[in-house]
């Protein structure tokens, strides 16, 4: 991420503001671009934590046994942070959640203020919606934060119109390819879906369904071009156990 010269002059080591790219950003590295892109249009400093970190998302809704080991692991890397800003909704809710409940159990101070990058994006760009009408998808994991971001939009001038239901992109590790049924069927009735998950943004582009990240959107009203396409598939292995515990905790998300 960091190879491009204009964008790493975004990253500070030394920053207490971390911006958390992590493991969910393997599959859809560009969006992860377009947010040090848009960093660098602001002027922002912050510390870049790339993909080979894993927040233990997985861990947390499947109730896995590593989650405390991968918080250990993160210790050093948010333990002065003030802000952590988070890219995908699956990443804001383990921060927002599972490390503040766990934090006594590994005497883990937990002092920073978790951030989705949409909500920052949006208190600091001028941009004009101009009665512009927009698919929002509201996914799964977003829930906590979603009424906010409508609220922003509409105060620019954009005509929101909240979209809900599961991608799939989480729950294909569990169903498969029949999860791909579950994308096609929800974008078969919007012309393009504005989502704030950037896996939803790739298994809807997979299927078939117009779609981009509303971190792309952004980009785009401020003039960026949109970066060159690129994913990859990572595979991921998980028990019956694991499996259900997942489906489950989508499920109660989605209500």
């Amino acid at each position: 991420l960091l190879q491009d010269p204009e964008l790493k002059s975004v990253n500070d080591n030394s920053s207490d503001i971390v911006l958390w790219v992590g493991r969910n950003l393997v599959e859809n590295p560009n969006v992860a671009i377009t947010v040090l892109r848009l960093l660098k249009l602001l002027g922002a400093k912050v510390r870049v934590v790339g993909t080979t970190y894993d927040s233990g998302f997985m861990d947390y809704i499947s109730g896995g046994e590593k989650l405390n080991e991968k918080m250990e692991k993160n210790k050093s890397i948010l333990s002065k942070a003030v802000e952590v800003i988070t890219i995908s909704p699956e990443d804001y809710r383990v921060f927002s959640e599972a490390y503040k409940d766990y934090s006594n159990m590994n005497s883990m101070r937990v002092g920073f203020e978790v951030s989705p990058i949409e909500l920052r994006l949006l208190k600091s760009l001028q941009i004009d919606g101009n009665g512009e009408e927009i698919y929002l998808h509201a996914a799964c994991f977003a829930t906590p934060y979603v009424g906010e971001i409508i609220k922003r939009l509409t105060d620019l001038g954009f005509r929101v119109k909240k979209v809900e239901g599961c991608s799939g992109a989480i729950l294909e590790k569990n169903l498969g390819k029949r999860a791909d049924k579950m994308a096609r069927a929800l974008g078969a009735k919007y012309p393009m879906l504005i989502t704030l998950c950037p896996l939803a943004a790739l298994k809807f582009k997979e299927n078939g369904v117009p779609s981009k990240t509303l971190v792309e959107f952004v980009a785009e009203k401020v003039g960026l071009t949109p970066v060159a396409s690129t994913s990859m598939k990572v595979k991921l292995e998980l028990s019956d156990t694991e499996k259900q515990d997942l489906k489950n905790s989508i499920t109660t998300s989605i209500i």
